[in-house]
Formats: structure tokens, sequence, C-alpha cells
């Protein structure tokens, strides 16, 4: 059993204003999105690095799925503007993250970056990494994996490394509160998968359940007021707490059948990972049941409900409004089979409590059409 903390984790409204006094950095890359940036975030945080005598030059051309050929931008981008940096820092939602980690990896390595899929794979230290999640969802902050999309092959992979875990993750409500909603709502249904199949793994220890059990806890409680309620920062905070306590949880155990299923819908269909594990959950669950009874008892207990699991969950995604079936997401049915084929090779499955073949996952899909 190993059990590992690399991340400095400071939480509270308004603690982005001191990332700078907490690096001991020259300078430093700021890997953004658009939207991010044009909502002010950016700037704050760049006043905050300023203060704290960091000099920085910004990135802000995160996608949703961020693809091998964004990757290549941003690393030409460092090279050329901040060859010196001491490190990068990560401003957004997941792919914001996962994007500034393949920059960090390529910036001390020759690639090419497909070759590194895989756990362990790079041969040199990449540069250090900071985080500022402005969602409450993916854990990324706090996990070793990169998750991208390789278009010419519409196929989604990972890189997986100890050494892509940010050294310090800074959870600000304020920052996270500039999400729009139907962010907030795939953020959250991607952080109760996270925890859900955590709890789940094979790789569970008495170390890695209470932070799943707990982050979803603070989930449950708090999703549906950051979706569909008014704004509180308390609620956020919380949010952000469950969706990083599941990402240290799932960074320890891996995930399951839920996120190999999903992987191929995001690469093949565009489709956010967040709306792809709520769409797929209470199928994954319904195919688990047989040999999961005792940890379904536990999650249920969390989620303070009663009943069948796979329901409960299908009930939480229609009050909020998350889709249902595959269908509502624009997947094409004549693509189950290759679709299958490609979860397949998803080393999620390894950790899965009951074994995947191309079938079930096939039969899966179906199902959840």
């Amino acid at each position: 059993m190993e059990f590992l903390l690399k991340t400095r984790v400071i939480v509270g409204a308004g603690k982005h204003e001191e990332l700078g006094a907490n690096l001991p950095w020259r300078r430093a890359l700021v890997v953004a999105g658009a939207n991010v940036q044009a909502c002010g975030t950016v700037d704050a945080v760049e006043a905050s690095l300023k203060k704290g005598g960091v000099a920085a030059v910004t990135f802000a051309q995160a996608a949703a799925e961020p693809e091998l050929g964004l990757v290549e931008q941003g690393t030409e981008f460092l090279k050329e503007n901040a060859p010196d940096a001491d490190g990068i820092i990560a401003v957004g939602g997941g792919s914001a993250i996962d994007l500034a980690k393949a920059i960090a990896v390529m910036a001390t390595n020759n690639g090419p970056l497909a070759s590194y899929e895989g756990a362990e794979r790079f041969p040199n230290q990449p540069l250090p990494l900071v985080a500022l999640p402005t969602t409450a969802g993916t854990g990324s902050e706090v996990s070793p994996s990169s998750v991208l999309t390789d278009p010419a092959r519409r196929y989604k992979f990972l890189l997986w490394s100890k050494r892509i875990i940010p050294s310090l993750a800074i959870l600000d409500p304020v920052l996270a509160g500039t999400a729009p909603r139907g962010v907030r709502l795939n953020a959250g249904l991607d952080a109760l998968t996270h925890a859900v199949e955590s709890a789940l793994s094979l790789e569970s220890t008495v170390y890695t359940e209470p932070l799943a059990l707990q982050a979803i806890k603070l989930i449950k409680h708090r999703l549906a007021q950051v979706v569909l309620g008014q704004d509180s920062r308390q609620a956020m905070e919380e949010m952000l707490a469950g969706a990083n306590l599941a990402g240290l949880a799932f960074s320890q155990t891996r995930l399951g059948v839920v996120h190999a299923l999903a992987l191929p819908l995001s690469a093949r269909f565009g489709i956010p990972h967040g709306a792809a594990v709520a769409a797929l959950l209470p199928y994954g669950l319904e195919f688990n049941a047989s040999v999961s009874s005792d940890q379904y008892d536990k999650i249920l207990s969390a989620l303070g409900s009663r009943g069948e699991l796979p329901e409960v969950i299908r009930s939480l995604a229609r009050e909020l409004g998350a889709p249902l079936k595959m269908r509502e997401l624009g997947v094409a049915a004549e693509e189950i089979p290759q679709m299958a084929e490609d979860a397949a090779q998803s080393g999620h499955l390894a950790v899965n409590r009951r074994r995947c073949t191309v079938a079930d996952l096939e039969a899966i899909y179906k199902a959840a059409f």
C-alpha cells in the first residue's frame, strides 16, 4: 500500500491574491483559456504574481478538449517568450490544467508527446506546476494525470506521472464563481463520478475510501445549490473541497469502467467529459452491482439516500437537468463497436470491480444509448 500527498492546498475566498507571495520563482508561464482571460481572472492572477515579484507571460489558448497540436503551440510559445521560466501556472478547469501539465513535460522532453502515453514514460523532469482551478470538477490540481486528445486517431489518452502533480493548488471560490452554470453542472457530476469510482476501485484503501466518501457527502450537499440556486461562496468552496478530495482519492486508486467508457465520447464527438460520465454512470453502476453491494451501501449512506444506487444517481442527474442518454449528446449508434474497442484500451479497467470484455463495454454503451 502506498499513499502520496504531494500538493500544498490553500483554500478560501480571495486566496488567489496570495499566489505571488507563495512562489519562489522569478518568471512563469500562465496557461489559461480565452474565457477565463475574458472574465478578468487572468488579470487578477497576473497582478498577484507581479506583487510577489514574479514576471509572467500568458498563453490563453486552452480548449475544452486539449489536443496534441495545442500542446505543441503552447510549448513553442513557452520557448519563444519565457525560455527561462521557473514553472507553469494553470488557471482554469481541468482542460487548462491538463494542457499545462503536457506543456511542462514537453518543455524538457523531446517527444513526440504521444509516445509518452501511459505511466512514467518521459525521461526528464518536467517544469514545476501550480494550479488554480476555476471549476469544482476534475481534481486535476492534485492528480498525476493529463488527459489529451489525438484528433488524427479520434482517441483520448493519458499521461500519468507523479512528476506532473502540481506542488501548489489554490482553491478559491471567487475564481470558481465565474464559471457558467452548465460548466458547473458538468464539473460537479465529473467530481461525483470520480468519488464514486474511487470508492469502488479494487485499489481503494483505508486511506482513500474516507476521502472518496467525504467527497460524495460534500458534492451531494452542495451540487444543486451551485448549479440551480443562488451563488454562494460557501457552497462553491465546499464543492471545490469535494472535488479536491475526490481528486486525491482517485489519484491513488484510479477510476473504473465509467471513465473508460467516457473517453471515446469526448474524443469522437467532442462531448464535455462531465456530460459523458453523467450519462454513463448509472449504467456502469448497474454493470458493477453484482460485485459491489457493500460499497454501494456506503455510497448510498454518503449520499443520504436509500434504494438502488443507479436509480439514485439517475434521479439526481434528472433533477439537475443533466443528460440521461448518450443519444441526447449526439452519439452515433454505428460507432459503438469502435468506441468499445477504444474504451478497452483504458488502464481504468484494471481496477474495476468486475472484469470487462469488449462485448461487455459494447453492451453498456447500447444500454446507455
